[in-house]
């Protein structure tokens, strides 16, 4: 359970905290700001709904402290790692999910490939034809300006579908990497980073007197950490045929191969 304080007779000061815009009022779900105050015994640290401290609603949400507060959240980042077993059969549903979704960018960006090779192959054809004396200068230009139209026609209708897997494996590893160590990333790492790390997995955390009520994750964590998301991937890929999309990979691919929504996750206090 978190101690919480009375307010000193000294007026509070709000200061910065790298938990800042990542913790939230369970009761009111206000943003919570760090506060340090000097009252009977020292100075104390604790966290404020900003609600109940402008007086913006009636939340009653005491003062919780800082260190109980840091602590829970390290606490919290071991129970949502992932086992080696987990991440693998992940890796492998989701490589498959999006080779399904991207399967008519891949289509496309294979015939524009062909086209620019084929072009080329008429481009050679054409300046042997002259050389040969089979057709004049006037045509070889007319020609070898067409061509230089339609291979660049066809270089942009490749870089507007080719998928770009080399980025989307580094991507997916480094996403289900950090999830395999989100615990020992955590506990290493110094406030910056803590900062940087909540605001990439979190939307919100919820906090109340008693510790951590809920969370509320960020994608494409939210994706790959939901409960069901083997489950929901199996089925995914068993229902759905491939979709031809109409340009390369989207951002958001992830979230259109699982179908999953931004999830709330809860921790049991």
């Amino acid at each position: 359970m978190f101690d919480s304080h009375r307010q000193g007779p000294e007026k509070q000061r709000t200061h910065n905290h790298y938990l800042r815009s990542t913790i939230y009022c369970a009761r009111c779900e206000s943003r919570l700001v760090y506060t340090k105050s000097r009252g009977r015994g020292g100075e104390y640290e604790y966290f404020l709904c900003l609600g109940r401290h402008q007086k913006r609603n009636d939340c009653d949400l005491p003062g919780v402290r800082v260190d109980a507060v840091e602590d829970a959240i390290e606490a919290y980042y071991s129970t949502i790692e992932l086992a080696d077993s987990t991440i693998s059969r992940i890796h492998e549903r989701l490589v498959t999910g999006m080779k399904r979704v991207t399967s008519g960018a891949d289509q496309r960006a294979r015939a524009a490939r062909k086209r620019v090779t084929d072009l080329e192959a008429e481009r050679r054809k054409l300046l042997q034809a002259y050389t040969a004396g089979a057709i004049d200068l006037d045509l070889l230009k007319e020609n070898q300006t067409r061509i230089t139209k339609q291979i660049a026609d066809a270089g942009a209708s490749l870089a507007a579908t080719e998928v770009h897997w080399e980025t989307i494996e580094r991507n997916l590893q480094a996403a289900l990497g950090l999830a395999k160590h989100f615990g020992t990333a955590y506990t290493r790492a110094n406030k910056q980073t803590r900062r940087t790390l909540n605001q990439a997995i979190f939307e919100a955390i919820y906090i109340d007197v008693d510790g951590i009520t809920n969370t509320r994750l960020a994608q494409p964590f939210a994706g790959l950490l939901a409960d069901d998301l083997l489950e929901r991937l199996d089925q995914e890929l068993t229902n759905t045929p491939a979709r031809r999309t109409a340009g390369g990979v989207k951002d958001d691919v992830l979230v259109e191969v699982t179908g999953l929504e931004p999830a709330t996750s809860t921790l049991r206090t």
